[in-house]
Order: structure tokens, then sequence, then C-alpha cells
């Protein structure tokens, strides 16, 4: 029956386009948490950073005080 062919057709449509709207919000949530990760990761080397550095002048300033 074609008109029952056509309409399995729409259904099918409606599936695909169903999963690659799945694929792209997907794909976005996956890129959000990967930002939010690496900028978290940053944010700790940062940290780290600045304490070492702090370490370093602090005892430059003792050794010309000294």
């Amino acid at each position: 029956d074609p008109e029952m062919s056509r309409g399995l057709g729409d259904v099918y449509k409606r599936q695909i386009m169903n999963i690659e709207i799945f694929n792209i919000t997907l794909f976005i949530l996956f890129a959000v948490v990967w930002i939010a990760g690496s900028i978290l990761v940053i944010s700790l080397v940062a940290s780290v950073l600045v304490k070492i550095l702090l370490k370093a002048l602090i005892a430059i300033f003792n050794l010309v005080i000294n």
C-alpha cells in the first residue's frame, strides 16, 4: 500500500531527526563538560603556580631583609 509506506517513511524520517537532535544535544553537553573541566584544571594549575611564586617572593624578600 503506497499510503502506508509513505506513512512509514515519515515515521522513519522523524526517528532519524530525533536521533540527530539527540546526537547534537549529547555533543553540546560533552563540549560544555569538557570546557568546564578544562577551566577547572587551568584554575588549579594557576593556584599552584601562584603559591609557588608567593613562596619564592617571600624567600627573596627574606634574603634581602637579612
